[in-house]
């Protein structure tokens, strides 16, 4: 069953016809080739899009107070769907959190999975969807603007936002100073991508 009660699913998302002139697509192609573009359209958003009805579904059950998306999937998941090394899928979601299209990534080193969140996929979603956030909104006494934070699609080039790194699986010394530095508002990004490379997240 789809999340309206129907069978119906997300079919697409927003894409600009010129993205690939764009500073951050472009930006991909030069780091990574095409793989950089698969891996954001192809092992991001539209697996995105695929799972979507179910964050709709745990919104319009209460199991969610708001309309997160979050993407976790296994390195080695990403890794076949878009037919390139893990340590290369890695290294495009960290250029991709980086540059604002991934607002956070977190490593779990034990599952070797990640989890993203990327909230702008909101403003790319197609009218249905809308429009069945809409209704539950409706129905929940909310107003759908408590699920739109962001402007743009997801490869619009409007100031991105800047990047706040959740903290990662890290050896305990390690950890202790980035939650002290954290705290004081202190911690980046590559802190925390050292850390994982320490670790061999990469391998």
């Amino acid at each position: 069953m789809g999340v309206a009660g129907g069978t119906k699913r997300m079919k697409y998302f927003k894409h600009k016809c010129d993205a690939l002139d764009g500073e951050f697509v472009g930006e991909l192609l030069n780091r990574f080739g095409h793989v950089g573009y698969v891996v954001w359209f192809g092992g991001v958003l539209e697996l995105l899009g695929v799972e979507f009805d179910g964050i709709i579904a745990q919104f319009r059950a209460g199991k969610r107070s708001e309309v997160r998306p979050i993407l976790a999937k296994s390195v080695q998941f990403l890794s076949k769907r878009v037919q390139s090394r893990p340590k290369t899928v890695l290294e495009i979601l960290r250029f991709c959190t980086k540059s604002g299209r991934i607002s956070s990534l977190n490593y779990d080193k034990k599952n070797k999975s990640v989890e993203m969140f990327v909230p702008k996929f909101l403003d790319a979603m197609d009218e249905y969807t809308r429009k069945v956030i809409g209704e539950i909104c409706a129905e929940r006494g909310l107003s759908p603007e408590k699920v739109r934070r962001d402007s743009g699609d997801v490869s619009g080039e409007g100031p991105p936002p800047l990047p706040s790194p959740p903290l990662t699986s890290l050896p305990s010394t390690a950890t202790a100073a980035i939650r002290r530095r954290r705290r004081s508002g202190h911690v980046s990004l590559d802190e925390v991508e050292d850390q994982i490379k320490a670790e061999g997240a990469s391998a």
